[in-house]
């Protein structure tokens, strides 16, 4: 059990599964999510839920993030037109392998924050809080390209529409980091959201720069091998007859 959250949040999820989980359930969860984070975390990580089950649902939230990507850019192409629509380079496959990809890697932070706290990293937890993260900015994601596009339909965007519209997606994207903080502080039992959001930003730097000398180390072999069998090559050409 997790401590540091109220469990009174939202009581019908603790120790259900999920595929038992009724629509009106996620979308009370996803509300508690946006008002408590770290409450709503703590509730979810209670759901008795098995790591293929886990597995599964990551695997869901990637799949509709992609048929998204789809739809924004049908809606975007639609405004401009189908002889002045940029040219579509990305399929929902590449979309999906894209998404898979930015949520391993955050799940790889997440799990490698964990190491350096406590000496664990958590992973099915952690899959489970990232995914249902995805879930909820891909909602907003949605709503906000949907409200965008009637409002233009119905000329009802201002002149100052761009600034707004930039306001609110910095806005949306603070917001979701705050969320986040809020995921790792839960999952780990972290004192606050700051602090996690801390040991992620350092842990990141560290993957970083660790990953950096080990490319530089790979690239400084590679480059002796060459001289050395260069070297080689020379001698044995001056010895043959």
């Amino acid at each position: 059990m997790h401590s540091g959250a109220d469990l009174r949040i939202y009581p019908n999820f603790i120790h259900r599964q999920l595929n038992a989980v009724m629509l009106s359930d996620l979308i009370k969860l996803g509300i508690s999510s946006i008002r408590s984070p770290r409450a709503a975390a703590t509730q979810l990580l209670n759901i008795e839920l098995n790591r293929v089950a886990r597995y599964q649902f990551a695997l869901l939230v990637v799949i509709l993030s992609a048929l998204s990507a789809e739809l924004i850019l049908g809606l975007g192409s639609a405004d401009l037109g189908e002889t002045d629509a940029p040219t579509r380079l990305w399929s929902p496959f590449g979309f999906a392998a894209l998404e898979a990809g930015i949520l391993a890697v955050i799940i790889l932070a997440t799990v490698l924050v964990g190491r350096a706290s406590i000496g664990t990293g958590k992973l099915d937890d952690a899959l489970l809080l990232i995914a249902w993260l995805r879930l909820i900015a891909l909602n907003v994601q949605i709503a906000f390209a949907l409200a965008l596009s009637v409002g233009q339909a119905l000329d009802l965007v201002g002149p100052h529409a761009d600034a707004t519209a930039t306001f609110l997606i910095f806005a949306a994207m603070g917001y979701l980091i705050w969320m986040y903080a809020n995921f790792v502080a839960a999952l780990y039992s972290i004192d606050s959201p700051v602090k996690a959001f801390i040991k992620v930003i350092l842990t990141v730097l560290a993957t970083i720069a660790v990953v950096q000398w080990i490319i530089l180390a790979l690239v400084v072999m590679f480059l002796v091998v060459i001289l050395i069998v260069s070297v080689t090559s020379g001698q044995v050409e001056m010895l043959s007859p």
